[in-house]
């Protein structure tokens, strides 16, 4: 996992990681004009509505049709129905103006699918329709029928929900007009049957007074019941149509929590009435108590409303909001009529406990006082629904479907306008932080070696030193050869190659300064037993070990000390090409046809640099090296140097590196900066730790030159190597 990045380090990366957030910021930038510059002219018409109707619905004291405001959801999706656009195609389709440009009907079809937006005004209770064409007949006579259209399907959708709720109100007056026609006849009977005198003076008048004080009381409270019954049937129903068939929201839920809640306000209610009769209804005692009582309604219906959830699927976000407020008003209805039907057999009781105590009162006007008020609740309904009836009638005849029409749409005569810098800045931020996004993308998904800490936290090697990239001469020639896809065949005459030896450049430049860094660095890897030889490798190719041999041979032997520095990569050897010894006798020729070391070993220009190239390549890399003849040549060689140090092949692709290194006395792992797999790097450890050779350390190659690399960039005029 990554270490934790820093002010600076994310500015480095911003650096380093420039050329994707320029380019990526110019595409988009570029992309963006382009759309500006060919995007055909666009030409809108509007029209405005002032919502002022409201949806069906019932408040919380009754069947009544004082409505919520309907949300923007609701009308934009009857746009968005295939019956308003149905409608809409057949109008335009019909109309000669816009027939006559000869437009196909599926290119007006997603013409008209694109281009009708409803939005709300910066006005709350207003609304905006807006079309978008690219001929301005279009963009007016989309929103001309789209606007009548959807004010015509706004009403026709109110007129159908309106119809229903009149038919069931007329079910419901049926059944109360029955109801009133049998409590009257009934009544009638009575008075027919009994000759009846309730006008009753002295003791007895006082009495009959009392009782039919309660009689009315009870009548007040079955007629609030029945109104209740029915607006609970009002709401069930409602909410039956949102979910379906056999669905009636909570019917059923029940739970401990909600049976305590119910028996405590069954409680309160009793406790109440109990001090109403004894005190007045306008007692401080019976207000406080009422405050009590609404409030544990409240906490129950909000225990409801957590148990219960609809039984289907709803569709719109309207359709979820309605079905709650529904259910809610439901739950309060029910919990309304628990309460008075409560209220009722308190006041029955009551009635009966008097009639107990006064048995010599007149039977007869007791009666008669009883059917009265069965009448009289009868009465009530009746009237209540009829004119709940009435005021639907009126509704489905007059509403306008809660739109009304405030400014009708018009010819556009110029097209918007397409805001060119405004979207060009859009642009370039969106750019901008998209090419900044892509630099962090691809440093969190960078699995190579980019800094001292991606290797200690991999491995546990010393970290001897690192070499720089070169900003100055670049071998232009080799470079373009590989674009080219020409054949450079590492010419053995190659001038440039020489020029990337450290005794080429200026002493005091970065590069040879940081030879000479890891030079000291490895003088101090082995204090207690002399540094005889090491050999120089990396986990893969074209990480920079060659021409590292060859550097920290030239700085060994500038010391003082004498060096020899061995091609052992017999596979591909290059070092003949930086010492320009082509064609001489090396470690091949040694090995296979005995040649002395004499004529093997050849001197360099740089004093006290003696070099053994590689000779011929061999058929067989790994027997020779593994031969007893490479060992008994190692042993020779630390007779003949302070130092021999054995450029050797990659590490993982062969194991030639492996070989040698468990013969000499350590080996130096070279790894390249933002090339180097840090799979590849733990895979050489495994290597190392299997053959039991010891790693002297690592050195980071071709790392930046910056502060995060603990180099300071003098300006030093020094050359750009790269290693093949």
């Amino acid at each position: 996992m990554k270490k934790e990045l820093g002010l600076q380090d994310y500015i480095f990366l911003f650096f380093r990681r420039k050329w994707i957030i320029f380019m990526t910021t110019i595409g988009v930038i570029g992309t963006t004009a382009v759309y500006v510059f060919t995007r055909p002219p666009v030409y809108e018409s509007t029209s405005t509505f002032m919502i002022e109707s409201r949806e069906i619905g019932f408040s919380e004291g009754g069947m009544s049709f004082t409505e919520h405001t309907r949300p923007l959801g609701y009308y934009d999706a009857i746009i968005q129905s295939r019956t308003f656009r149905s409608r809409l195609m057949e109008n335009l389709l019909a109309d000669p103006a816009l027939m006559k440009n000869q437009i196909d009907t599926k290119d007006l079809e997603n013409m008209v699918a694109s281009s009708l937006v409803l939005t709300r005004s910066s006005y709350s209770d207003f609304i905006q329709l807006i079309s978008h064409a690219p001929i301005p007949v279009f963009a007016y006579q989309i929103a001309l029928y789209a606007t009548d259209l959807l004010k015509n399907r706004c009403q026709e959708i109110d007129r159908e929900e309106l119809e229903n709720a009149v038919q069931f109100i007329n079910a419901q007056i049926e059944i109360s007009r029955q109801n009133l026609e049998k409590t009257e006849r009934e009544l009638q009977q009575f008075q027919d049957r009994a000759d009846v005198n309730i006008s009753i003076t002295g003791e007895d008048g006082v009495l009959l007074n009392e009782m039919a004080t309660l009689e009315n009381t009870l009548t007040t409270v079955q007629t609030e019941k029945e109104m209740a019954k029915s607006n609970l049937e009002a709401f069930q129903r409602r909410l039956a149509q949102l979910q379906g068939p056999g669905s009636v929201g909570n019917q059923g839920v029940d739970s401990p929590a909600i049976r305590t809640a119910r028996n405590q306000i069954a409680q309160m209610e009793q406790e109440k009435n109990d001090l109403i009769i004894r005190r007045g209804a306008s007692h401080p005692e019976v207000m406080s108590l009422e405050r009590r009582i609404e409030l544990q309604k409240r906490s129950l219906v909000n225990l409801i409303m957590q148990e219960t959830t609809p039984k289907s699927t709803l569709g719109s976000e309207n359709e979820r909001r309605m079905w709650n407020s529904i259910q809610e008003k439901m739950i309060q209805e029910q919990l309304n009529v628990f309460v008075l039907e409560n209220r009722e057999r308190y006041y029955k009781r009551l009635i009966s406990d008097f009639r107990q105590k006064h048995p010599r009162m007149m039977e007869n006007a007791i009666e008669m006082m009883r059917m009265t008020r069965a009448k009289t609740v009868a009465e009530n309904l009746y009237t209540f629904l009829l004119q709940k009836g009435e005021e639907a009638k009126i509704k489905a005849a007059t509403g306008s479907g809660g739109l009304r029409i405030i400014d009708h749409p018009v010819m556009p005569v110029n097209p918007i306008s397409t805001n060119i810098i405004k979207r060009l800045i859009v642009g370039f931020f969106v750019g901008l932080g998209l090419g900044i996004g892509l630099a962090l993308l691809r440093e969190y998904m960078d699995t190579t070696i980019q800094s001292k800490e991606d290797i200690t936290s991999l491995t546990n090697y010393t970290m001897l030193g690192m070499v720089p990239r070169f900003n100055g001469y670049t071998n232009t020639q080799a470079y373009g050869n590989r674009k080219r896809g020409k054949k450079t065949g590492r010419r053995k005459d190659d001038p440039s190659d020489v020029k990337n030896l450290i005794n080429f450049m200026k002493p005091k430049s970065i590069a040879v300064e940081s030879y000479r860094s890891i030079r000291a660095n490895l003088n101090f890897v082995s204090v207690d037993q002399r540094l005889n030889d090491f050999v120089i490798s990396s986990p893969n190719p074209v990480e920079g070990k060659t021409l590292s041999s060859a550097n920290l041979a030239i700085a060994f032997a500038l010391s003082g000390k004498k060096i020899i520095l061995v091609d052992a990569d017999i596979r591909k050897p290059r070092q003949h090409t930086l010492f320009n010894l082509k064609g001489a006798a090396g470690l091949v020729d040694c090995l296979v046809d005995n040649k002395p070391l004499s004529m093997i070993m050849h001197s360099s220009v740089v004093k006290n640099l003696t070099v053994i190239p590689c000779g011929k390549v061999p058929p067989n890399p790994t027997e020779i090296i593994g031969s007893r003849k490479m060992s008994a040549l190692i042993r020779e060689l630390r007779k003949h140097a302070d130092l021999v140090i054995y450029d050797s092949a990659p590490l993982l692709p062969v194991t030639d590196t492996r070989i040698i290194a468990s013969q000499v006395d350590g080996i130096l792992l070279v790894v390249r900066h933002g090339f180097t797999i840090k799979a590849a790097l733990a895979n050489a450890q495994e290597y190392l730790e299997t053959s039991h050779a010891k790693v002297l350390g690592v050195l980071l190659n071709q790392a930046p030159v910056g502060r995060r690399y603990g180099y300071y960039n003098y300006n030093y005029s020094y050359y750009h190597y790269h290693d093949y």
